[in-house]
This record gives C-alpha cells, structure tokens and sequence, in this order.
C-alpha cells in the first residue's frame, strides 16, 4: 500500500559504512537519535493520515486507472488527472493539486523530499583525513527540499525547488560545498509550449529557459 505522507514529502534514506571500527562518539550517536526521531515523526504523520485516506485509496487502487508512479526528478510528476475530484482519493491531494481559478490547466503543486544519509569511514584516504583515536569518521547528512509547480495553462509552466543541506558529527567539520549548505535554490526554470500543437510533449518544445540546476 502507498505511504500517504510520501505524496506530500518523499523520504529517502541511505547508510554509506566504510571500513570497520570501534565504537561512535557521543556527538555522531546523538545525530543518529535525531535522525532516528525525525523519520519516526515522519512515519507517525503518515500513520495518522492514512486512516483518513484508506477508503479512498483502495477504490482507485481497484478501478482501472492507477495512481502515477513517483518520480526520481520531481518536475517529471504530473498532477493534472486531480482536477477531476473523484480521482482525488489521497490525504495530500489538497496540495498536490490548487487550481487557480475556474481556469482549464491552471493550477499550483507543492512537494517536498527528506534525504537521510549516514556515513561512517575508517582511515579514510590512507589516515589522512581527520578522525578520532581509532582512525574512525562518522557522521549524519541530511537534505531537506522543497518545490513548487505553476501551470499557467498547457503551454506555460514555471518549477522551482529549494533546499537546506546539513551535517552533523563529522570530525573536521562539513566539507565546504558538500556536506552543509544552509539555503540554496535547488534548480528553476521555465517552459513554454509552441502554439499550433495539441499537447504539450517534449519533442514539441517551443522554448525552453532553463535558469540553473544546482548539485544534488
């Protein structure tokens, strides 16, 4: 069955072990509890949502169109089917689909991600990199994101996405540029479709003003 809280936020979570150690620091096991906390509080919304929306989600589970499948570049996800209310069978439709006015195609979307990544390294780069007194690194990375996605018709389309990196726990510090970046703009851009054809598709794209993708 769906997770619920993931139409909203998708959570992604990944554990980089390098080498053998003994034992963690203080620091690095706190930012494990915290990490821990924050996918049960995530978990638990999801849990408490779903009896809202089991109902729903079960009969458009068992009808012949299926919910889309997420995807892993989120302005690739459409919404556009919710402007139909009976197909809106989830918790997080209310989000996922704002239509601006009675406007056919005009509509808002917003979305979020929770990446979650612990790395651990042992006489990482042959000891030359900072570690305690067993030769151990360790330490917590995490990704928050959030976007929004503007229709303005079939032909006109506006997507942003910010973000929030941190780190915590590593011995030396945050790598510059890699393991912490308080605030940034993910990636932002613009679409629009030539006139004369009957649908929007990529092959079909008129102009395209990409303003930047930033690292992941």
């Amino acid at each position: 069955m769906r997770s619920h809280v993931k139409k909203l936020i998708r959570i992604q979570t990944d554990i980089a072990p390098y080498g053998v150690g003994n034992g963690f620091s203080a620091q690095t096991l706190f930012s494990l509890r915290r990490m821990l906390a924050c996918l049960l509080l995530v978990s638990g919304v999801g849990l408490f949502v779903q009896p809202y929306a089991a109902l729903g989600t079960q009969a458009a589970q068992s009808g012949p169109n299926q919910l889309p499948a997420y995807k892993p570049l989120r302005y690739e996800e459409d919404y556009s089917y919710l402007k139909d209310p009976r197909r809106r069978t989830d918790f997080w439709d209310a989000l996922k689909y704002i239509p601006l006015g009675n406007r056919e195609g005009w509509y808002f979307s917003l979305g979020g991600e929770i990446r979650e990544r612990y790395e651990f390294f042992h006489n990482e780069e042959a000891k030359s990199q900072p570690a305690d007194r067993h030769g151990n690194n360790s330490y917590a990375l995490q990704r928050y994101l959030l976007h929004g996605d503007l229709h303005l018709g079939a032909r006109l389309r506006f997507f942003a996405q910010i973000m929030s990196g941190l780190e915590d726990g590593r011995i030396g510090g945050p790598r510059p540029d890699i393991d912490r970046d308080i605030f940034d703009v993910h990636q932002a851009f613009r679409l629009h479709w030539c006139a004369g054809y009957p649908a929007p598709e990529p092959f079909n794209l008129c102009t395209s003003d990409d303003a930047f993708r930033n690292k992941s």
